[in-house]
């Protein structure tokens, strides 16, 4: 309970760090829960891994990039790269799950739902978007890309990420596992993961058909791509924040 003078900022000062605190207590559970168990680290995170390691290796070799050919768009591969890593890096279909028995005691702490929710999209955020960054700097630094081209590939990433995170936490709310024998099972087999992997490994791979029959233009696929994940993530945010937090309430 907090206490404070509200004629003064001091109440305003503890409430806010009080709220700060809550989160990254929050955010710290969702870490120790995540890297608690391998079967859940070595299933979700071989995208990001891969990326590094495929950045280091950029940083001492060319061959890969030059073998392409003057006449491909790099940034197309690049755009496919960065699509496929983020949509194969998926933890929240599984994080509440995850969470078991814990999570009807997670239910009962002063904490709102979209605290909670929240901490399992800033873990997922924080597990890919380092990875994608570290390489649009290398390439961009190498020459591969323009500084405006690193930019929107960012923002792009960015959003997509954020959609992914928000469209796996909805299908773990509509298809929750708490009676699992072990982590193997929630993590490989359970039907949230099944949605919330198969999906957009489907969209990753149609998209990759689509764009290597018809040849389309880099400027316009970067900005078409934009255009639809922001928005979608407009609307799945939405769908969260109202369906989402309901169904987070009647779970029991």
């Amino acid at each position: 309970i907090i206490t404070c003078d509200w004629s003064s900022d001091v109440c305003s000062s503890d409430l806010k760090n009080s709220y700060n605190n809550k989160n990254k207590s929050l955010l710290k559970k969702e870490i120790r829960n995540y890297f608690s168990s391998f079967v859940y680290v070595f299933n979700t995170l071989i995208g990001p891994f891969l990326l590094i390691l495929f950045t280091i290796y950029l940083i001492f070799d060319n061959k890969i990039i030059t073998s392409i050919g003057k006449d491909i768009d790099i940034r197309i591969y690049i755009y496919l790269i960065i699509t496929f890593v983020i949509c194969l890096t998926n933890i929240t279909c599984c994080s509440i799950s995850m969470e078991k028995q814990n999570f009807y005691m997670l239910k009962t702490l002063p904490l709102s739902e979209k605290e909670i929710l929240n901490s399992k999209l800033k873990l997922n955020i924080l597990l890919v978007l380092p990875s994608v960054i570290f390489f649009l700097m290398v390439i961009y630094l190498k020459g591969y890309i323009k500084f405006y081209d690193a930019y929107l590939l960012l923002f792009y990433s960015f959003f997509l990420n954020l959609l992914i995170s928000m469209y796996g936490l909805i299908v773990n709310l509509k298809f929750p596992m708490f009676d699992a024998l072990n982590d193997q099972v929630i993590v490989k087999r359970s039907t949230s993961v099944m949605i919330g992997m198969i999906l957009p490994m489907v969209i990753v791979i149609t998209l990759f058909s689509i764009i290597m029959e018809l040849g389309i233009n880099y400027n316009h696929l970067i900005e078409i791509s934009i255009l639809v994940v922001f928005t979608l993530s407009i609307i799945t945010n939405a769908i969260l924040n109202t369906w989402g937090f309901k169904r987070f309430r009647k779970i029991n």
